[in-house]
């Protein structure tokens, strides 16, 4: 779904819609696992989209 966003291939207000809720609450509940997997230099591109999409929404 983020990704869909950030590339301009969904619909970001039906979906915003439906998943705002759930992606912020998701990302706020899960922050430091979200950070510990991302800050494995290995791991940079984990969970980028969604982030993005939290930022956005916030």
């Amino acid at each position: 779904m983020a990704i869909c966003i950030k590339e301009d291939i969904g619909d970001e207000e039906i979906l915003k819609e439906a998943f705002e809720v759930i992606v912020i609450d998701y990302c706020d509940n899960f922050h430091s696992f979200i950070n510990g997997r991302r800050g494995n230099h290995h791991h940079k591109k984990v969970y980028k989209s969604l982030i993005y999409l939290y930022e956005k929404w916030k």
